[in-house]
């Protein structure tokens, strides 16, 4: 989402933060996740349901109560509005609407609901993203069966029903050579045998953050970018002037250095964009190009900084410090980080996680 009308569809999004209990056989009620979405109200009783990652949105789209299909689209990195489309599925952003074309449905008249948000109250979908890079849905059709789809890719690889079964804790759905078991904020699907583990649900409440709330964090970014970029600021437009900060102890000192992205259309192209790591002084520790977001913090180290691991041109690549981190990812040894011991387990951390989504201005 390296356009600045996404910026401008996010205000519409309402913070949903309404409990749903999650019946399990037997056991206490688990408590749902909790998750943003925007609903979108089209002609002919068509609702979208929006949930939007940092290169992908997430469509449900239904008629009336019945979910009609879902599916996972990617942005359009090429494209300078806000474009996402998957192989039967294509949505722009336009203003407080939505563009839609499906080539075996006509839906028009798409505009922003938060009427709709309120009437549909608790909430019946739920999206999940594996450690393999898998999306998983599941829409409640009662109070013991959902609908679970999966998609690999571009590939929806099941579409079925799953009743629950007993389970000593969570929500566990089952049937044939599919296995589905929620708990809180996270899951696992087994399916032909595969393993679809460390599942988490998309969109807590992290998007209710205010992002340049922190002041002095807010003040120092802005300080440093303008001193760094004053050769050009003034060939830079307002909407371009858009950046998203997080802090993390890296060569533990008991200092926070301070992650900066640099997340407009002047600081991105096709292979990623700009961002900058800064000392907890503000002053420059390291610039680096092409790269994706979020960025994962290892718990191995290199010469008294932790290790990174950055995508750039779609693979992860292994950042190790040497009176420096390398400056341009892409050329860096490519690491297959979603089958490492050290994500599966969660032993990393990740950095700029909502990049694209909570832009300051500088």
């Amino acid at each position: 989402m390296k356009n600045r009308n996404i910026l401008n569809s996010i205000k519409y999004i309402a913070i949903a933060l309404i409990p749903f209990l999650m019946m399990s056989c037997g056991d206490e009620d688990q408590s749902a996740p909790i998750t943003t979405r925007a609903y979108y109200a089209c002609d002919d009783d068509i609702v979208i349901e929006i949930e939007i990652n940092q290169s992908s949105i997430y469509a449900g789209i239904f008629k009336g109560k019945e979910l009609l299909m879902v599916r996972n689209l990617q942005r359009d990195s090429e494209s300078k509005v806000a474009l996402y489309s998957t192989h039967d599925l294509t949505i722009k952003f336009v203003g407080d609407g939505l563009e839609v074309t499906a080539p075996k449905r006509k839906i028009s008249g798409c505009y922003v609901s938060e009427s709709e948000m309120e009437r549909r109250g608790p909430r019946d979908t739920y999206y999940y993203v594996s450690n393999n890079g898998a999306f998983i849905t599941t829409h409640n059709l009662s109070k013991d069966r959902i609908r679970l789809t999966l998609e690999v890719g571009q590939n929806v690889m099941l579409d079925t029903i799953l009743p629950q079964v007993r389970a000593a804790s969570g929500a566990k759905y089952e049937q044939g050579d599919v296995m589905f078991w929620a708990k809180q904020n996270t899951a696992m699907l087994i399916y032909q045998g595969l393993l679809y583990g460390h599942c988490v649900v998309m969109f807590e409440d992290e998007m209710a953050v205010e992002p340049c709330s922190d002041t002095a964090l807010h003040a120092g970014v802005v300080s440093f970018l303008k001193s760094e970029l004053s050769d050009e600021i003034d060939f830079i437009s307002e909407d371009d002037r858009m950046y998203s900060a997080e802090h993390a102890d890296i060569n533990q000192d008991g200092k926070d250095e301070i992650f900066v992205a640099l997340v407009s259309p002047y600081f991105c192209g096709t292979g990623g964009c700009t961002w900058y790591i800064l000392n907890p002084d503000f002053t420059l520790l390291g610039k680096y190009s092409v790269s994706d977001f979020p960025i994962y913090i290892s718990n191995t180290q290199s010469n008294g900084y932790r290790d990174l691991y950055v995508k750039s041109d779609g693979k992860y690549h292994t950042l190790k410090f040497n009176d420096g981190y390398p400056s341009n990812p892409s050329v860096e040894p490519v690491f297959d980080l979603f089958s490492h011991p050290e994500y599966t387990t969660g032993g990393t951390v990740r950095v700029l996680e909502w990049a694209y989504l909570r832009g300051c201005s500088f």
